[in-house]
């Protein structure tokens, strides 16, 4: 079971958006990461090899978005995930991303803002929000954190578009 998103996002603007499936050149690096147990489920080969036991989806030029590359899981045409039920973790609590602040030394729950994530509604609305207690029980669920302590998972680093919203170094300690 997922998180509920109808608390962070509308679904016609999720819908709409595209920006979570879709990369430009600069923003390939963005596409999905998959912890070994993830990437067991799915297609190994629309995946490419990251580091240790982690793996990312590979990206394509996209069929309807010129200058733009497209997830392999995306079906284009119809415009759903080929994976939806299986997708990594990285995909379930987007716009949630769990990361590094910029010294790294702090591990955060971020959300992505409303420029990168048109979808995000008031983000100080999410923070005082149940939705952040879910995400991170959702990620206990998973064993999210047993996994970033064993370096199976991906911490993404600070980007500009990241709202902080809560310091959760103490779940990988």
């Amino acid at each position: 079971m997922g998180v509920d998103m109808k608390n962070v996002t509308t679904t016609k603007k999720c819908a709409d958006c595209g920006l979570c499936c879709y990369f430009t050149k600069e923003q390939t690096c963005l596409a999905p990461y998959f912890s070994k147990r993830e990437a067991r489920l799915v297609d190994k080969k629309k995946l490419k090899k990251a580091s240790g036991n982690l793996f990312q989806a590979k990206v394509v030029k996209s069929i309807k978005k010129e200058g733009f590359f497209v997830c392999l899981f995306l079906d284009e045409a119809k415009y759903k995930c080929s994976i939806y039920k299986k997708r990594p973790i990285d995909c379930v609590t987007w716009p949630f991303i769990v990361g590094w602040d910029k010294g790294k030394k702090d591990l955060y729950l971020w959300i992505a803002d409303g420029s990168f994530c048109p979808a995000v509604k008031n983000v100080n609305e999410i923070k005082r929000s149940s939705i952040v207690d879910e995400v991170i029980n959702y990620l206990k669920t998973k064993n999210f954190f047993k996994e970033v302590k064993n370096g199976e998972r991906y911490l993404w680093p600070y980007e500009s578009y990241q709202v902080k919203i809560k310091r959760i170094t103490e779940l990988i300690s």
